[in-house]
């Protein structure tokens, strides 16, 4: 018995040491962490004073003083990041050079070779805000072909807010079509990235690519960069067998507004799929006083599907005329029809000014 008492104090003491050691441990860990943090936190402060001046252009870059310690660094590139996210890119171009002189541009390079996949991505992310460099192209160039997806991404959309480095969009498009990349709401933001100045090579890969995906990101870039003279391709996704790429085409001619494939988009009011009849919807709503249009939304008005059906009917109130009329006229035995018609006069009619 009384060994058993001896046996179940060692125990009690042992356990009592171990839980000793981890308090102790947590407590030197918190108070590690709060003074880097407290240090951070100081070397912001500092480093703030330092950068307004360079960034409203009253002290030149050299005046910043150079960098030596990684601590120090991580904490400027923090601030850095929070001052162009707060002022939406306002100071991009002095920050490009603030990011050399500091020492960004060579700390970013060196992570874009680290065996760790976050500090990769890390990497690519700053690497985009950097000035012109070949050695920055061909790294980010490089990570095109990493094997972890996230770090492709990030570094795809480094390249496309670096587009002076000359890489292809195919050559993204490549890099991005394994691992689920194309999935990402990333890669919509970086082929968008590229409309204004790439839009005929957009252009070229909606003729080549099979996947419906791309066919889809494609065309949105298309719709964003606006330019008419691309109607004609994106009408030839209309009869494409996947329903995201006609609904994704048909949207596009209504960001172009582009009243020619009209009669190519109205055989699309009887496809099979919901959101094809509603992109051809709003197309016809974008139409305006179109007399095709108007036939479009009175046929769609009469859609089984609500979303559909409440689209067109608010769209036809918004122009009048006689299709409104024989909407009006034959509603009262579809009370659904009925409603959206109240909803949608009411929607249309001016609000009352009270005195």
């Amino acid at each position: 018995m009384k060994f058993a008492l001896v046996i179940l104090l060692i125990v009690s003491l042992v356990l009592l040491g171990i839980a000793l050691v981890l308090w102790l441990f947590l407590l030197l860990h918190r108070l590690v962490d709060n003074r880097r943090t407290s240090r951070g936190e100081q070397v912001a402060h500092d480093w703030l004073g330092l950068l307004l001046p360079v960034l409203e252009e009253v002290e030149p870059v050299a005046h910043l003083p150079r960098i030596q310690s990684h601590a120090v660094l991580e904490s400027v590139l923090e601030l850095v990041g929070e001052l162009n996210e707060r002022f939406r890119g306002q100071y991009r171009e002095q920050l490009k050079d603030v990011l050399v002189h500091i020492g960004g541009e060579d700390y970013g390079l060196h992570l874009v070779r680290s065996r760790s996949r976050q500090q990769r991505v890390r990497g690519c992310a700053l690497l985009g805000w950097t000035s012109l460099n070949p050695n920055v192209d061909f790294a980010l160039e490089r990570c095109l072909r990493d094997a972890d997806g996230e770090v492709r991404v990030e570094a795809a959309y480094s390249l496309s807010l670096r587009q002076e480095s000359g890489v292809t969009l195919q050559a993204i498009m490549e890099s991005l079509r394994e691992g689920g990349c194309l999935e990402s709401e990333r890669v919509r933001d970086i082929v968008r990235k590229y409309a204004p100045t790439r839009v005929r090579e957009l252009a070229s890969l909606l003729t080549r690519e099979e996947s419906a995906r791309e066919k889809v990101l494609l065309l949105d870039a298309i719709s964003v960069a606006g330019d008419l003279a691309q109607s004609g391709v994106v009408a030839e996704q209309l009869t494409h067998p996947a329903p995201t790429v006609r609904a994704a085409a048909v949207l596009t001619l209504e960001k172009l507004s582009d009243p020619e494939h009209m009669e190519q988009v109205a055989a699309l009011t009887t496809d099979t799929d919901p959101k094809v009849r509603l992109a051809v919807a709003k197309y016809s709503v974008s139409m305006g006083r179109n007399a095709g249009a108007r036939y479009l939304l009175w046929q769609l008005a009469q859609d089984a599907n609500f979303d559909v059906q409440r689209v067109a009917t608010h769209g036809l109130a918004s122009v009048k005329g006689d299709f409104w009329e024989r909407l009006r006229a034959g509603c009262h035995q579809d009370p659904l029809l009925e409603s959206l018609i109240e909803e949608a006069i009411e929607a249309a009619s001016p609000p009352v000014v009270r005195s």
